[in-house]
């Protein structure tokens, strides 16, 4: 199933290389919802995950060109997704040092339905202080990892860390968001 997936994603992205609109939209119905959900969780927040999500389609329109085929297209999607979202986690810490935008991290909670809407909030909102204690090497990894389910290698075709520092990031990440769950009485 993969391999056809693959060899679909690789037809498309000629196309879209060549100007299709039609295989563009395609790819964007397909991968959106994992782009999306990605970035919201990477960055915990919703206008950042929004913007994120623009930027890596319009990089798919510009850039098809440079898609390698060889490489399943998910994997090059999520690396894209993964390094403008660094990039972004890195910009933010600069303007919460310098105390632009300091409440940034406790913003735009998931939409839930409504009886479990006290709880996600403030399940997320622990979730984004434990976020705060992570680097952004290691919120991508747990991200990935955790939140996605991709396993270390492909993790490791994402990023390009290598498998060491996925697994001592991952473990790290771990350490320090179940520590805040603690300290808010989640995990016993």
């Amino acid at each position: 199933m993969d391999e056809i997936m693959n060899t679909r994603d690789a037809a498309l992205m000629r196309a879209v290389a060549a100007g299709d609109t039609e295989a563009f939209h395609e790819i964007m119905y397909r991968y959106l919802p994992l782009v999306s959900r990605t970035s919201f969780r990477i960055l915990c927040d919703r206008e950042d995950s929004e913007s994120i999500t623009v930027d890596v389609f319009s990089r798919v329109w510009s850039d098809a060109s440079d898609y390698d085929h060889a490489r399943p297209f998910y994997e090059w999607l999520l690396a894209m997704t993964c390094r403008l979202c660094r990039i972004r986690v890195f910009r933010r810490r600069i303007l919460w040092v310098l105390a632009i935008r300091p409440d940034i991290y406790v913003t735009s909670p998931p939409k839930v339905p409504w009886e479990d809407d006290y709880i996600s909030k403030q399940a997320w909102e622990i979730f984004c202080r434990a976020s705060l204690k992570l680097t952004s090497r290691q919120r991508v990894v747990y991200t990935l990892c955790e939140l996605e389910g991709l396993s270390v290698s492909q993790v490791h075709y994402v990023t390009g860390l290598r498998p060491s520092a996925i697994t001592y990031a991952l473990m790290r990440a771990r350490e320090r968001v179940k520590s805040e769950l603690k300290r808010y009485g989640r995990v016993r």
